[in-house]
């Protein structure tokens, strides 16, 4: 992977969000075409190779839609307790 991906992704913490790194949209289609790198959410782009653990995923959607909501067990998980206390009640 090009230098250039690399430092967006580390800079980026883990995500290419296409909206803050214009110039580098051929880097990334070269990328998916190559299977380095792989789209999460439109224009929202993640190494291939690697997991992508929910405090990624809930990050990714936040940059993707700011006014976004994250419900139910995500939402506990990432509050760091994903044992509900009844229909719908988290700690």
């Amino acid at each position: 992977m090009q230098s250039a991906l690399e430092d967006e992704i580390t800079f980026g913490r883990g995500l290419i969000v296409m909206r803050d790194a214009p110039h580098l949209a051929n880097p990334v289609r070269r990328a998916v075409t190559r299977s380095e790198l792989r789209p999460l959410l439109p224009g929202i782009y993640v190494p291939a190779d690697l997991p992508v653990p929910l405090p990624l995923r809930a990050r990714a959607i936040m940059r993707h839609d700011p006014a976004a909501i994250i419900l139910g067990a995500a939402a506990a998980s990432l509050q760091g307790d994903s044992q509900p206390l009844g229909r719908g009640f988290y700690p």
